[in-house]
């Protein structure tokens, strides 16, 4: 049976994401029990609405004159009643004896949906624990943030140079041209409308911006892990986003270290703990392209005694898991457009995306493992190896559990950290890389094949005399 089917019905139980239904209802008193379901998945992360299911999950099947009939009044019903028009993909399985199952598959909207009951009365419904449920006024704002972008409000306040000092301040640290940004610039930009008025996304940048939405939470703890080690230093910015970046920035370098590296010529080169280009990219990346319309959410900067992670609200926008891309090659797409525009107008940030390019650029002469980005359902992660981190102080103890089974997996033939990590079942990207095969690297249990921020790079077990 198609591996579809199967799916569905080892799920049995409905969720986000998916709806069973025996028959779709064509009755216009019942038509808006299951219409409803297509326009919440539309304006929230999809669906699937299964036709020829129980309520249980438990498949009874269509015949093929109803799946016909199904179909159209389907396509007559995003017609009359959901506003704009649904893109719907019909998907039809046979189970046997004649029967079908029909999918209905509803991608998530650019716009927000609606249902329209009649001229003057409609519905928006969002998706929520597994029920279609009617969205609050709170809820419909919000998801005008998501779908429009927290930024793209054109406001009724007129751009004044004083209200700006701190941002054209900063535009003057970081522009090539060392010249301070005008009102020309930020038209061009598209961050300040023709008529001077300013977008919501530069208006997070005024001297006088104090909401708690930019919130970022720095901490400094004393050891490898989170919830386990003791937090030493901590401190929250929130305000106009070219303060917090600066005071991120400022807590990153008062917290990490600096040091000289002999070169190969004999003569010294300053280093710090995190190459500043990459720190910098990192930063603003996450504060550029983090969701602000998840509410009571911040950015959190964590700095370990070989790592540095930094997590930003907000789900992943790449087409595929950011693991699948080269670091010096990922897809530039932005979420806040207005925000990146000023980022872009003080020399912040390249239209080009060049920013992971930067950090890749950044570790790629040094020792320490390349840059890791991972992605959850709610946040976007980017960690950064420290170059000073020498493993002293690092014990067995210290080692991931799965030390021993490494070892041996490895003894007799050199394998990628992908291999490693799916032989042993480890999600985590960054936990692989920082606290599993660079600590047993640098305690001589394991060998690499090329340097250790290589793509090609293999582990392989070191013989013990």
């Amino acid at each position: 049976m198609d591996s579809i089917i199967k799916d569905l019905e080892q799920t049995k139980i409905e969720n986000d994401q998916i709806e069973f239904k025996l028959r779709l209802e064509p009755d216009e008193d019942k038509i808006e029990k299951w219409a409803k379901t297509l326009v919440g998945f539309a304006n929230m992360a999809g669906g699937t609405i299964a036709v020829g299911f129980d309520n249980v999950g438990n498949m009874v099947g269509l015949e093929p004159d109803v799946v016909d009939q199904t179909k159209n009044l389907v396509l007559r019903v995003n017609d009359r009643h959901i506003f704009p028009h649904l893109t719907i993909e019909f998907e039809t399985k046979a189970i046997g004896n004649g029967r079908f199952i029909l999918l209905l598959k509803v991608e998530p909207a650019d716009q927000i949906i609606i249902y329209r009951r009649g001229d003057f009365n409609e519905v928006v419904y969002l998706r929520k624990n597994g029920a279609t449920l009617p969205a609050t006024v709170a809820e419909i704002l919000n998801l005008g943030k998501r779908k429009f972008g927290t930024d793209a409000q054109i406001l009724d306040r007129t751009f004044a140079k004083k209200d700006f000092s701190q941002y054209i301040q900063l535009g003057k640290l970081y522009r090539d041209d060392d010249k301070e940004i005008g009102l020309k610039e930020l038209i061009d930009q598209e961050v300040v409308a023709p008529d001077g008025r300013i977008s919501e996304g530069l208006s997070m940048f005024a001297d006088d911006y104090d909401s708690e939405e930019t919130l970022i939470a720095c901490r400094l703890w004393d050891g490898y892990d989170k919830g386990v080690d003791e937090v030493i230093d901590k401190k929250e910015f929130h305000g106009p986003l070219g303060v917090i970046f600066v005071e991120a920035m400022n807590f990153v370098k008062r917290n990490t270290r600096t040091g000289l590296i002999k070169q190969k010529d004999g003569s010294r080169r300053d280093i710090a703990s995190y190459p500043e280009v990459a720190l910098r990219e990192a930063l603003i990346n996450a504060i550029a392209h983090r969701d602000y319309s998840i509410e009571g959410t911040q950015i959190d900067v964590d700095i370990f005694k070989d790592r540095l992670i930094i997590a930003s609200p907000g789900g992943c926008l790449l087409p595929q898991d950011p693991e699948s891309y080269p670091l010096n090659n990922v897809p530039s797409i932005r979420r806040n457009r207005k925000i990146c525009g000023c980022f872009t107008a003080i020399g912040l940030m390249e239209k080009n995306g060049s920013g992971f390019a930067k950090i890749y650029d950044a570790y790629k002469d040094e020792k320490a493992p390349e840059p890791v980005l991972e992605a959850t359902s709610g946040s976007f992660m980017i960690v950064l190896f420290d170059l000073l981190d020498d493993g002293t102080g690092i014990q067995m103890s210290d080692l991931c559990p799965k030390a021993q089974e490494i070892l041996a997996y490895c003894e007799n033939e050199a394998h990628t950290r992908k291999e490693i990590q799916d032989h042993l079942g480890i999600a985590s990207r960054s936990y692989m890389t920082a606290k599993c095969l660079a600590p047993l690297v640098k305690k001589g249990y394991l060998k690499t094949t090329a340097r250790a921020n290589s793509p090609i790079v293999k582990y392989l077990t070191v013989k013990r005399k």
